[in-house]
């Protein structure tokens, strides 16, 4: 079952945090109210939530300045501006920030049922993410979730599928990826390790878009990731990633591998990199199984 999708509503009118709450709660949006950012996480003011619904003006601060943060933390975060100021000072302060964000004012034609629109929209749809997603992102998280990466035994068998893909297919680096909601995280790399990733400055998450394998045959070539810091402090050139599935949802991450130089792939290459990520899907999927909690037993 997809998650109840929530909604993050900053204003300092007390009414109109009520009457937000009670609108957006018809559209089966759950709210959770504060009436400044001082009241929010410093570091991930957005946690939880899938939209931000702000007032421009807010005690020590105002709502750009509160959604440049949110969308430093979670950038695929919607966000709505609901204010009582006029269109010359909304204008104003876009003008000095760079986050993209609807508008609703609330002397404009009935407010609340746009902003349930526009809200309602923001979140169904993902209308502001910075990169593509699944058609079932939420039950494709929830696969993630349950699944087990943290155990040695499994990661030792990863290492293994990493290993044995690179020296197959004649390449120095290798890696499992697993992308998350907001991260590309690898439980398993040969020759270089990586970092945790930004989802938006990752292949990886246009890879699991694709049922085949992906080639960039020559990454400082392509414009798609030209502002990729991530993989400019790396020496990769060539990248061929296979999406890693378990159970029926989308891909929760790839099997890929690197090199140095631009290259290319032979369709048995192709062949085999995808049956390595498919095993690794496979022990991945077993691993995890035999590791969950057995489902409790309720005594008649």
């Amino acid at each position: 079952m997809p998650r109840e999708a929530t909604v993050l509503h900053v204003d300092a009118s007390a009414s109109d945090r009520r009457a937000v709450r009670d609108r957006l709660e018809r559209e089966g949006l759950r709210v959770r109210s504060v009436g400044a950012p001082a009241e929010l996480d410093a570091e991930r003011p957005a946690a939880g939530a899938d939209c931000v619904v702000t007032e421009l003006d807010l005690p020590g601060s105002n709502g750009i300045a509160l959604l440049e943060s949110v969308r430093s933390s979670s950038p695929d975060t919607g966000c709505v501006l609901y204010t009582a100021a006029d269109g010359e000072r909304i204008s104003a302060a876009r003008a000095n920030g760079r986050v993209l964000a609807a508008s609703v004012r609330k002397d404009g034609p009935d407010p609340l049922d746009r902003l349930a629109r526009i809200t309602a929209t923001t979140v169904r749809e993902r209308t502001q993410t910075v990169y593509p997603l699944p058609s079932d992102e939420d039950e494709r998280l929830d696969a993630i979730d349950q699944a087990v990466f943290e155990d040695d035994r499994l990661r030792q068998t990863l290492d293994r599928i990493v290993d044995l893909a690179a020296i197959v297919l004649d390449v120095p680096w290798a890696s499992v990826g697993i992308v998350d909601e907001h991260t590309e995280q690898f439980p398993a790399c040969r020759g270089l390790e990586f970092d945790t990733l930004q989802r938006q400055e990752t292949i990886c998450t246009y890879t699991i878009l694709d049922p085949g394998v992906t080639v960039v045959e020559d990454i400082t070539t392509d414009p798609r990731f030209a502002d990729y810091d991530s993989l400019a402090a790396t020496p990769i050139s060539f990248y061929a990633g296979a999406p890693i599935q378990i159970g029926e949802t989308s891909p929760i991450g790839t099997l890929c591998v690197y090199d140095d130089h631009p290259r290319t792939m032979s369709g048995d290459d192709l062949d085999t990199l995808a049956g390595f990520a498919a095993i690794a899907g496979q022990v991945i999927d077993s691993r995890s199984a035999a590791l969950r909690p057995p489902p409790e037993v309720i005594e008649p």
